[in-house]
């Protein structure tokens, strides 16, 4: 997947938002597609420009992942819980419930996933 500066989805959002166009149009004119223009005017909505700005590097601690594992469980909005909570995308969050699932509350706990670091 593309990673798109700060910079270029500001500029696409203040497009949206200074003309008629829609998602489709919007999109066309960038050269992307239009679910991608939809959730940056959505996140934009959301938080304003701060909604835009990449959380690749946050590290988010156990309880933080737990509240955004109960808000899933006890919602019907579970669809909306990236933008509730200002993460990324729904990935992440899916990640969360199946570490929850498979090792508990102390998986949540761990920081380090995947390879180490060279």
């Amino acid at each position: 997947m593309l990673k798109y500066s700060f910079e270029f989805k500001k500029q696409v959002v203040e497009y949206y938002l200074n003309t008629n166009y829609g998602y489709k149009l919007t999109g066309e004119h960038f050269n992307i597609c239009k679910s991608v223009v939809r959730k940056w005017i959505r996140s934009y909505i959301k938080n304003n420009y701060n909604g835009l700005k990449s959380n690749e590097n946050t590290v988010y601690d156990g309880k933080y992942k737990l509240a955004v594992i109960e808000y899933i469980n006890n919602s019907l909005l579970a669809r909306k819980t990236p933008h509730i909570f200002n993460l990324s995308g729904g990935d992440i969050v899916l990640k969360w419930v199946e570490i929850y699932n498979n090792e508990g509350i102390e998986g949540l706990n761990i920081h380090s996933r995947g390879r180490p670091k060279i």
